[in-house]
């Protein structure tokens, strides 16, 4: 059954692009025959509870109506012309922006397998007026997207609602995305480990602006098909950057559109702002869209930038989703994240047989160059052996980070216990504990292990490959602050990836995790936390959890605090 639903293009109260010929577009939901759609909106994977935090009341659910007589679609009872700020728009329109962010993010797609949240068993649900704030968050416990409204800076006869701005939707839709991807981000103490969460959700949130054909077609035929310096695009919830200002004002609250590098702190009294933070990642991930982006125009012709532009997003969602998939299970950093990048880039390459119409090469090219000029590293080498020679050839790249025991490839039977067998999948990897890296008589556990799958398109056709990751973290201790003040629990990890899925295959690359140094970064960001007043003994939302073990810190859900930074991007105080 397919279901109309209304999108919002922008908020008129709020409008970052002018001339814009629509407020309201249309999509079409397709609902499979072994699922349903509700009043709410509701379904199996998102519901829709219009309550408000603070007095708890429930206001009555949008109505469905389902296909009837001549009409062939399914819709939601709703006024026309459409009240936009009416509680039953509201409803439907904040459903329809989640949505639209679960096709365009399309795990499924990336990765080869469903998308999921973090807890399975529920449905993601979403609160669309939760109380009079300028906040919008995802509340991991609840498994939900909360979001607040506030009175216009301006005119305080007028409300703005964050559930209608498709960019605030889609940043905190992602968040829950990336919980179920990578759940291990979520409990982190390191700042460039939380910053990943912030930059992915925000490259997220671009690109399903870049899905908005009212809001591509103004803009690409305002730029001649560039989307570089196009804040239509790379600004970040500008509702909120109006609230900061406090004068009507455009003022984005993050621009991706950016030339910051990483500036690395020193001692726990520095302020560590990890919004502000992972504007060094996502402005790196977004030059190198736009660069792909505003070659291709160039070269093809303003004419088919419309069909560039979809082509060059959906190819950095693959490699964003697929850079998530492979992080091992640790405090990563940014170099972690973009080695995993360029893997998965090179991986995808070699799988077109290095035939690629449109190789990576150049693009790979690119992100290690803007990796050592924004300070991510000190040199391209530092991103996987090999990455400083050009130009780049699949074989020698896979040649020099190959991991050859001599072993026989596994079979399909080996790979289906691995899956399947928790004790078989300790043993394998306890044999193989000396290349992994984990230290002799450190405990280990072994995580999910997933088949990852994709295609790649070469010569006219798309050749699928896939790979089993399996996730094996530990701990280690690192000593807290310049001067020793006791001892701190870091987790370290791998991904193992073995080529061929449950086909069978062989382990040809180990990604390891948690092993730069950026002791100085975890002393400052949990130093402002204790100044804070963010750490506490005992789970409490919005705080960190620091608990003793065997006489060392333990410190998990770093996460609650993408809402609580010291200039928050999610909560505007």
């Amino acid at each position: 059954m397919k279901v109309h639903l209304p999108l919002m293009v922008q908020d008129p109260l709020t409008a970052s692009v002018y001339g814009v010929p629509k407020t309201v577009e249309g999509m079409h939901l397709i609902v499979p025959e072994d699922s349903w759609i509700t009043d709410g909106p509701s379904t199996p994977r998102i519901t829709v509870v219009d309550l408000d935090l603070r007095t708890g009341r429930i206001t009555p659910p949008a109505v469905f109506e389902p296909p009837a007589g001549r009409r062939r679609m399914g819709r939601f009872r709703l006024e026309k012309p459409y009240e936009l700020y009416s509680p039953e728009f509201i409803q439907v329109a904040v459903f329809a922006a989640v949505a639209k962010t679960m096709r365009t993010i399309d795990p499924d797609g990336a990765l080869g397998r469903a998308l999921t949240w973090r807890d399975p068993s529920r449905p993601l649900r979403i609160l669309p007026r939760a109380g009079p704030r300028p906040n919008a968050l995802y509340d991991r416990e609840a498994q939900e997207l909360r979001f607040f409204y506030f009175a216009h800076p301006v005119d305080s006869t007028q409300t703005i609602y964050t559930a209608l701005a498709r960019d605030i939707v889609a940043h905190e839709c992602a968040h829950a995305i990336i919980d179920g991807i990578a759940p291990f981000l979520y409990d982190a103490m390191t700042p460039q480990t939380l910053a990943i969460h912030e930059a992915v959700a925000d490259l997220c949130a671009v690109l399903t602006s870049f899905r908005s054909g009212t809001l591509t077609t103004t803009v690409l035929e305002r730029t001649r098909g560039l989307i570089g310096d196009s804040t239509a695009f790379s600004a970040i919830a500008p509702q909120f950057g109006q609230a900061l200002a406090g004068n009507g004002h455009q003022a984005a609250l993050r621009n991706l559109w950016n030339d910051h590098v990483l500036e690395r702190p020193s001692g726990d009294t520095t302020d560590v702002d990890v919004h502000r933070l992972s504007e060094v990642l996502s402005g790196l991930l977004y030059a190198g869209m736009a660069r792909m982006q505003d070659e291709r125009a160039t070269a093809f012709g303003f004419s088919n930038s419309g069909f560039m532009l979809a082509q060059t997003s959906r190819r950095l969602q693959r490699l964003i989703l697929r850079a998530l998939d492979l992080l091992p299970p640790a405090e990563v950093s940014f170099a972690d994240y973009l080695r995993c990048l360029v893997h998965a880039a090179w991986i995808e390459d070699g799988n077109a047989g290095g035939f690629m119409e449109d190789p990576y090469g150049a693009e790979v090219d690119f992100f290690v160059a803007e990796a050592v000029r924004r300070g991510i590293v000190g040199r391209p080498g530092d991103l996987g052996d090999g990455l400083d020679e050009a130009p780049y050839e699949w074989f020698r790249f896979r040649e020099r980070t190959a991991v050859d025991h001599g072993e026989a490839p596994y079979s399909a039977d080996e790979m289906r216990r691995l899956v399947e067998d928790d004790a078989y999948a300790h043993t394998f990897v306890d044999r193989r504990r000396e290349v992994i890296g984990i230290p002799q008589g450190a405990d280990f556990t072994v995580l999910r292990r997933t088949l990852s799958s994709t295609s790649a398109f070469a010569q006219g056709w798309y050749t699928g490959f896939s790979e089993l990751l399996v996730k094996v973290a530990w701990h280690s201790r690192e000593h807290i602050g310049p001067a020793p003040a006791g001892e701190r629990i870091v987790r370290r990890g791998a991904t193992l990836v073995i080529d061929g899925g449950l086909s069978g295959g062989r382990l040809h690359t180990i990604i390891r995790g948690g092993f730069d140094d950026q002791r100085a970064e975890r002393d400052a960001f949990l130093g402002w936390a204790r100044r804070a007043g963010l750490l506490t003994t005992r789970p409490a939302p919005g705080k960190l959890v620091l608990t003793e073990v065997a006489g060392a810190q333990l410190i998990t859900g770093g996460g609650a605090l993408l809402h609580s930074g010291p200039t928050d991007v999610d909560d505007v105080p």
